[in-house]
């Protein structure tokens, strides 16, 4: 809040509060947007904040420049996946892996070593594949 404060001593700034999208229905701070730490937004948290900060750095871009904001060709805007259903007790949920997934990542994502869902799933190698099914089993969440 001090931030926004100082924001508006200075019409040059502008604060955009992104909380009201980082919440659950409780209110609280929605923890499928955070890595492990519960301190750093995960890929699903950075595609909301970004969207939001975007809608509201593009109007202004507009309105003061003469050069209007492109988007790259290859650009292609972050999808906000829908967070896994946590469930009470323990269980298994199938992942299938997207383009640029990576072992470490989709862990991450269930809060599980990524070695586990190796073994899980019996497999070696580091190697996965777009479309490729991952058992993971879920924690009491």
């Amino acid at each position: 809040l001090l931030i926004s404060e100082f924001c508006q001593t200075d019409p040059q700034w502008e604060f955009i509060d992104v909380r009201p999208f980082m919440k659950d229905s409780d209110g609280s701070p929605d923890s499928d947007l955070f890595t492990p730490d519960c301190l750093h937004l995960n890929e699903r948290g950075y595609a909301i904040w970004a969207r939001e900060v975007r809608k509201a750095v593009w109007p202004v871009w507009e309105s003061v420049s003469s050069t209007p904001l492109r988007i790259p060709d290859s650009y292609v805007e972050p999808e906000v996946q829908k967070p896994v259903e946590k469930t009470k007790t323990a269980g298994w949920l199938v992942h299938k892996v997207r383009s640029g997934e990576t072992f470490y990542s989709i862990g991450r994502k269930y809060g599980v070593p990524y070695t586990k869902i190796k073994e899980w799933n019996g497999l070696r190698s580091d190697r996965i594949q777009v479309g490729q099914k991952l058992k993971i089993k879920t924690q009491n969440r």
